[in-house]
């Protein structure tokens, strides 16, 4: 492996610049936030996202896409959770405010006009206080889908939802109901992955704080005859309690291939596994 371009670095200390990143499709274009950035007012830590853009003609560096992206929340931690369209063109930025209990979890979509980034439609908030809204977010290929999850929703039940654009009223959508956690483990939604036709979503159930419990992930696909989401196969469990499984998941484009990751594996030692809908 070569690093391309130049090294990307953070504004101030204590921001943890990279926490989160995504890249698009092509791999030009690079989202990456710092959710304990300084709020621009200088009180507290709201947390800030910035895009870049690899020039391949002049500079072969990587350049920043308009001005970075401030969150407003105090501890919000804005930049939490992004991820980008196909094209490079639209981000989706989760505040889940998990230490903030004054204030709802939100997310929010950002496209690029040329110059500038330019919130598209309404903010999408949480159910309560206390759900993590925006601890994970998920963007289909064009940009007009994505996936929250909110593991914290109902004492760590957890919770996904799926929004999409409606384009005659500027505004998103719910897709379906809301996929709340069937299982006995905890943390619905501590990672979501939405393949990139926007129709199946991967749920990591991750137990983060139950050793007792395995973890495990759930696969749900949109019937449009249904307008609804209907589990796709059965539960994917960890091996071991406490192994935090679906910590991560990614789906491929069409969602017949999952990845889904157990952190706290063999003690610690983590591990990967690959699924694929038969």
């Amino acid at each position: 492996m070569a690093q391309i371009g130049n090294d990307i670095p953070g504004n101030t200390l204590d921001e943890e610049f990279g926490y989160n990143v995504a890249l698009n499709g092509n791999g030009d274009t690079v989202v990456a936030s710092a959710p304990f950035a300084p709020c621009l007012s200088g009180m507290g830590r709201c947390g800030r996202v910035a895009v870049y853009r690899f020039d391949a003609v002049a500079s072969m560096e990587w350049v920043q896409i308009g001005a970075d992206i401030f969150g407003f929340q105090e501890d919000g931690e804005f930049g939490a959770s992004v991820d980008i369209s196909f094209d490079g063109n639209r981000i989706v930025v989760g505040a889940p405010a998990p230490d903030n209990d004054a204030v709802l979890g939100i997310v929010t979509v950002f496209t690029y006009d040329g110059f500038n980034w330019n919130q598209v439609a309404n903010t999408i908030g949480g159910l309560d206080n206390l759900d993590a809204f925006g601890r994970s977010v998920s963007m289909s290929d064009d940009g007009l889908t994505f996936a929250i999850g909110a593991p914290d929703f109902n004492s760590n039940e957890g919770l996904v939802e799926v929004y999409q654009f409606d384009s005659s009223i500027n505004s998103w959508q719910i897709l379906g109901g809301s996929i709340s956690n069937l299982s006995q483990d905890r943390d619905a939604g501590w990672s979501v992955s939405l393949s990139g036709d926007g129709r199946t979503v991967t749920v990591g159930i991750a137990s983060v704080d139950e050793p007792s419990l395995t973890g495990r992930s759930q696969i749900y696909t949109f019937d449009s005859g249904l307008q609804n989401w209907v589990q796709v196969g059965s539960d994917i469990p960890g091996l071991f309690n406490g192994d935090q499984s679906g910590y991560a998941v990614s789906n491929s484009f069409d969602g017949r291939l999952v990845a889904i990751s157990s952190v706290d594996f063999n003690s610690d030692q983590g591990q990967v596994r690959v699924f694929q809908c038969q």
